[in-house]
């Protein structure tokens, strides 16, 4: 079965009522999408000397799927600009009266590295690969969600991660699996109550990232437009977020990454 010719085709059939996806096409789309990022994840752990751009690939898409599941509202690889790059969101989840920025790599073996560190060391076996601080990744672009939402929104960051990874120091806050996703989420949500504001806020954020993008071009000719992002909404009703906070979570504790100041409800 071809899965990336299926998909679509099943998603296209699908009813749309209100923005939300229904019918047994969703469902057989959601069975499928499972499928494959099961075997991608099979695929992975038995040929480790995969690329760790391929497994970054991976992530993304066990990430994708988690959220599409947990949030009600969730966009994927859009584009936001900063006044000196063009910078990509893996991943931007509505959630309560705010907004998540999430970023997710592929991490399996021990972790070395914390919150402020430019570089991250992940050793596995006889392998040690250095890779970017995602935390610093994820901070310049909850920065730039804010900065776009004119500090209207209040938006926070997370780094999801796949693989079995094994912190020296202990985990950095705002660093979980993805499988912990919809319990931080809930999290967080405690700390962003929502009102008509900060409704508003989003609705004028998410118009703004799914604007297709033109490069400029010296010789003025027109440029395609830059596909639009994903975007997953789910109905409410479906929704399985525990809405309980852990405790000591001090009434949902939201992460402050390294400059940029904590946004609170």
């Amino acid at each position: 079965m071809n899965l990336s010719a299926t998909l679509p085709d099943l998603l296209s059939t699908a009813a749309a009522i209100d923005g939300t996806l229904v019918g047994p096409a969703l469902v057989a789309a959601s069975a499928l999408l499972a499928a494959s990022f099961a075997g991608v994840l099979w695929a992975l752990r038995t040929t480790g000397g995969l690329p760790p751009g391929a497994r970054n690939i991976a992530a993304r898409m066990a990430a994708k799927a988690e959220l599409g599941r947990v949030a009600t509202t969730s966009l994927h690889d859009v584009r936001i600009g900063t006044p000196l790059e063009v910078l990509t969101i893996d991943h931007l989840v509505k959630n309560g009266g705010g907004a998540v920025v999430a970023g997710s790599v592929w991490l399996d073996g021990e972790v070395a590295g914390g919150a402020r560190d430019p570089i991250w060391h992940v050793r596995r076996g006889r392998e040690t690969i250095t890779i970017p601080n995602p935390m610093l990744q994820v901070a310049q672009r909850v920065q730039a969600a804010r900065q776009s939402s004119h500090g209207a929104l209040p938006v926070t960051g997370l780094v999801l991660y796949a693989g079995h990874a094994r912190f020296a120091n202990g985990a950095p806050e705002g660093v979980v699996p993805i499988a912990q996703a919809g319990r931080k989420l809930a999290e967080l949500a405690a700390g962003m109550p929502a009102d008509a504001a900060r409704g508003k806020a989003w609705t004028l954020l998410c118009a703004e990232l799914l604007k297709p993008k033109t490069v400029p071009s010296s010789r003025r000719t027109p440029v395609p437009a830059v596909k639009a992002a994903s975007v997953v909404r789910l109905d409410p009703n479906r929704r399985s977020v525990p809405r309980t906070v852990g405790r000591g979570s001090g009434g949902g504790e939201i992460f402050a990454f390294p400059g940029s100041a904590p946004s609170r409800g």
